[in-house]
């Protein structure tokens, strides 16, 4: 799992930075936060909004607007392409069938992994894997 630290978690930063006109006022650093706790917390299959929210202490209504206000990306969206991302990386660096990687990457039930995987890349996950051999 990928953790937003050192000089990964500062650019993040400066983009944020630059997103958000040039400041990186209280906004933008509760959702970079809040990002670092997502990141670090991917795998977890009881990740929400809520916890998120919770975690850098703002609603999470006014959270879910400016976490797509700064971050460019609604949290769903944010979560299902890092969980994507990391799929990706597993199904690449090891034999993991489809159920052990939609577990590891936070997913409780493969259908619904796959589902997600196809919506969010246009080919189901087990055409890729047969596309790398």
């Amino acid at each position: 799992m990928r953790v937003l630290r050192g000089a990964s978690f500062r650019g993040f930063r400066y983009f944020l930075c630059l997103r958000a006109g040039g400041k990186l006022g209280r906004q933008t650093k509760s959702i970079a936060r809040a990002i670092a706790y997502i990141d670090e917390n991917l795998s977890d299959p009881n990740l929400s909004m809520e916890a998120a929210a919770d975690y850098v202490g703002l609603s999470v209504s006014y959270f879910s607007r400016t976490f797509k206000a700064v971050g460019g990306k609604g949290y769903t969206d944010y979560v299902a392409d890092k969980r994507i991302e990391m799929a990706d990386r597993l199904s690449q660096t090891t034999r993991l069938k489809i159920y052990e990687i939609a577990e590891r990457v936070g997913y409780t039930s493969p259908k619904y992994f796959s589902k997600v995987y196809k919506e969010h890349t246009g080919k189901k996950h087990t055409e890729k894997q047969e596309n790398e051999v």
